[in-house]
């Protein structure tokens, strides 16, 4: 009777579920933050090392001996002028993406129509916080509580409830190189380690597009890069990492191309805005 009915029996089961291989799938690209770095505009201090390269080297001597007001100084005369200029650029950007006849929204407002979430992170440094506020309307409420005595566009500036999807933040990790850091007790020890842990921030804490406004050596030394960014260049980087090392820093920089020349020209020329293809 049992011959019969194992001819009813298929001539080949069906592999249990586990036993199917699973489906070939593409491997998921690094996730990658988006990051556009303006170099804020020409402070004291710059003028002052240009004063220094042209020769005037009894005139200015003294006033190099001032390491606090070096390392937090004002804008200069120049610096001022190219932060209307940026402004003036930023303010009526468009996204290369759109249309010629569209109105030009700006700088911030066309990165938040992308749905994306936008932050903005400055530097603590005054020169830092006022090209900040130039080049996209706002600035986080200082953390050094004695500067609000002096610059009432320091006590902070919010973005309005329509950009809901923008935020303005200061971090101590943008400090630019002090003098200290220049001398071979420390090196570029503390720079590095400042870097190292913004790029752990930009990994947990960036989710989309991050506007950053900070200093010449600390880019060229995070980028890799042999030539610094001109006063107010605005380039746009993007920082792709392994998700499985997420939050240690250990990601890569590509460099897009260049959104705005900042200008290194005398006090009475015009200052040269284009917007450069990006490579």
């Amino acid at each position: 009777m049992l011959a019969p009915l194992l001819l009813l029996l298929p001539l080949s089961l069906p592999l249990p579920l586990s036993a199917h291989p699973p489906p070939s799938r593409s491997p998921m690209p690094p996730p990658a933050r988006t990051l556009y770095l303006i170099r804020h505009a020409e402070s004291f201090e710059n003028d002052l090392m240009h004063r220094l390269r042209q020769g005037l080297y009894e005139l200015e001597l003294l006033r190099l001996l001032n390491v606090p007001g070096l390392i937090d100084c004002p804008l200069s005369k120049k610096g001022e002028k190219q932060v209307e200029n940026l402004k003036a650029f930023t303010s009526t950007y468009a996204l290369p993406s759109s249309s010629s006849s569209a109105p030009p929204l700006g700088f911030l407002p066309a990165l938040a129509s992308t749905g994306r979430r936008i932050q903005v992170v400055h530097s603590p440094l005054r020169r830092a916080r006022l090209t900040c506020l130039g080049a996209t309307g706002y600035v986080a409420p200082s953390s050094r509580t004695e500067e609000e005595s002096y610059d009432a566009s320091l006590l902070g500036r919010a973005p309005p409830a329509a950009l809901g999807n923008v935020s303005v933040e200061e971090s101590e990790l943008l400090l630019e190189k002090t003098p200290i850091e220049w001398t071979p007790v420390l090196g570029d020890r503390s720079v590095v380690a400042r870097i190292k842990a913004f790029e752990r921030f930009v990994e947990t804490d960036i989710e989309d597009v991050a506007v950053v406004v900070g200093h010449s050596q600390y880019f060229r030394r995070m980028l890799k890069q042999e030539k610094k960014f001109d006063n107010c260049d605005i380039w746009e980087c993007t920082y792709e990492f392994d998700p499985e090392k997420k939050g240690q820093g250990e990601g890569v920089w590509t460099i897009s191309g260049r959104v705005y020349k900042g200008n290194e020209v005398g006090d009475d020329e015009e200052t040269s805005k284009t917007s450069e293809a990006r490579v």
